[in-house]
């Protein structure tokens, strides 16, 4: 799940590839499993929700992780990116809870 918090801003398209990889960086020889393809900025409005379901025929490396790429100038922005087994009935609540 990708969530926008805060818009983007700028000018240009936004990747976002799920990826696996030896090591913790992600720098080896990352193995990219899912991408969202190039998205222009305007479209990564605040509150905006992309699911996306984990490929399940595949291998994944030890290391999970997100990347971003952006073709353009990104100027700002924020997403909250997370794994969850049931989209429908996940709920935000505050720390601690």
């Amino acid at each position: 799940v990708i969530q926008v918090d805060t818009a983007f801003g700028g000018a240009g398209n936004v990747t976002f590839d799920l990826v696996s990889d030896s090591t913790a960086n992600l720098a080896t020889s990352k193995t990219t499993h899912l991408t969202t393809g190039a998205i222009a900025y305007t479209s990564w409005t605040a509150g905006t929700t992309k699911i996306y379901p984990l490929p399940v025929e595949t291998t994944y490396e030890r290391y999970l992780g997100l990347w971003e790429t952006a073709s353009g100038n990104l100027t700002s922005g924020k997403i909250n990116a997370f794994l969850t087994h049931d989209v429908s009935k996940w709920v935000a609540t505050p720390d601690g809870i």
